[in-house]
């Protein structure tokens, strides 16, 4: 009789696993999260899930399918879990708190420490909003609590492993980001904990980037908590990136450095100061400021544009660094006055750049040998930009002075969507007026007489 109840209580409770297992999920999952999943099956292959969610709110987080999950037959027991695919949808983040989002910091070698042997295995892991990241990821856990990581991607590669000096090595990385290719060298030896800093080291790595027909050679080199990180072009002498480093128990800081970059005939070049509070926190606890600047030499001489950074919050999922653009560039014959209060907001890997109010851009200068640009008035307060486009109110009044078609002044005035050159919506209207020579005066005449229409350009 006994065995009749045990058999009835395990039946039910293997049937009803997709009723009760969301409910005891919500003791580790974030609040608000929701589990759901399909009724597992036993094959031979082992526990079979055809189908498991997690969402926030109607936000659906993580999607997995086709779970295996068995274990090896021979002592000592190790799990083996094979997806087919993963899929998550960090924009979901949004979702969570302030207080959810701030965590206090992970000690992964506690967490190795209670993470039995394992071997997973991921065919398809997909994270947006970034899907060029895809791959296929392989992770171990030995009998020892050591880590085995291999990422193998179109787009990515990572062979990662612990040591038994709870060292996290990298031992091979490869990224490539349109044209441009990230390719290290040697290996990266990262304590597990921040109180693990090495007393020296030396990273190299090797960038292949559509902008040099070189590659660039990336070095950092730091002993006693003090470092330089150089970009420099292969075969070439002059630095791109000089970066002097010192580290304490509050500040990161980076002081008098500078850089360089060839931009096609106009080289750019500044000087770079910053400061990260509170480095060994949690990110959400850092605070960066700093400032840098850009020379530019054009026909009219030099120019200096400084951006200035008070205060940044740095947070995966509501960064708010306030920032500012202010001085001139100059290209050519051409200038360009640009004073721009600005706020980065949001996740950041994802941010959004809001324009400030008094935000402007004007430009000035000669365009070619009969143009002169009297003046061109970007107005940008309130607008903003995200990896989508433009959005907001689009503004633009160009006042030009032409040899032979003489003076001609136009005011553009509309709203962007998602707007960039090659796609979303810029609908605007435009007006204006213009001196022409005697014989075009009768276009002109019917151009003051069109001034009033509404013209829409998608």
């Amino acid at each position: 009789m006994l065995f009749i109840i045990l058999f009835f209580i395990v039946i039910t409770s293997w049937f009803s696993i997709p009723h009760w297992l969301p409910r005891v999920s919500q003791l580790w999952l974030p609040k608000g999260a929701t589990l759901s999943m399909t009724l597992p099956k036993i094959t031979g292959q082992g526990i079979v899930v055809a189908d498991m969610k997690i969402a926030l709110g109607s936000c659906e987080w993580v999607k997995v399918d086709q779970l295996t999950v068995s274990s090896a037959t021979k002592w000592p027991t190790k799990w083996i879990i094979n997806a087919q695919s993963l899929v998550s949808d960090n924009n979901c983040l949004s979702q969570l708190t302030d207080d959810q989002a701030t965590q206090s910091e992970i000690d992964i070698k506690q967490i190795l420490t209670t993470i039995p042997s394992m071997e997973l295995t991921i065919e398809q892991l997909v994270l947006h909003p970034w899907p060029f990241l895809a791959g296929k990821l392989q992770l171990q856990v030995s009998q020892s609590h050591h880590l085995h990581i291999d990422y193998q991607g179109q787009n990515v590669q990572f062979l990662a492993r612990t040591t038994m000096a709870d060292y996290f090595n990298i031992e091979h990385m490869f990224l490539r980001l349109n044209e441009d290719t990230v390719n290290l060298t040697g290996n990266i030896s990262q304590p597990l904990s921040s109180t693990l800093i090495p007393q020296q080291g030396k990273i190299d790595a090797i960038f292949t980037t559509n902008h040099y027909t070189k590659p660039v050679i990336a070095q950092l080199n730091w002993a006693n908590r003090s470092g330089i990180l150089q970009l420099t072009e292969q075969q070439s002498q002059m630095p791109l990136l000089f970066l002097p480093w010192q580290l304490d128990d509050q500040y990161l800081t980076i002081k008098q450095g500078n850089w360089r970059w060839q931009n096609g005939d106009q080289l750019l070049s500044g000087k770079i100061d910053l400061r990260l509070a509170n480095w060994r926190d949690n990110l959400a606890d850092m605070r960066i400021s700093g400032r840098a600047n850009m020379l530019t030499t054009g026909g009219e001489g030099k120019a200096n544009l400084v951006l200035t950074i008070e205060q940044g919050k740095l947070d995966w999922l509501n960064s708010h660094i306030p920032f500012q653009l202010m001085g001139q560039v100059k290209i050519n014959d051409l200038i360009i006055d640009m004073r721009t209060p600005t706020l980065i907001s949001g996740p950041l890997l994802s941010p959004r750049i809001t324009f400030l109010p008094s935000s402007l851009i004007r430009m000035y200068g000669k365009i070619n040998k009969t143009l002169m640009l009297d003046e061109l008035r970007l107005p940008l307060a309130g607008t903003y930009l995200t990896a989508q486009g433009v959005t907001g109110r689009l503004q633009a009044i160009a006042d030009t002075t032409d040899s032979y078609w003489g003076k001609v002044k136009l005011h553009f005035d509309g709203q962007a969507n998602n707007f960039k050159p090659d796609q979303g919506q810029w609908r605007w209207r435009y007006w204006g007026h213009a001196q022409l020579p005697p014989p075009l005066m009768p276009i002109g005449i019917l151009a003051v007489m069109v001034t009033g229409l509404t013209l829409y350009w998608w």
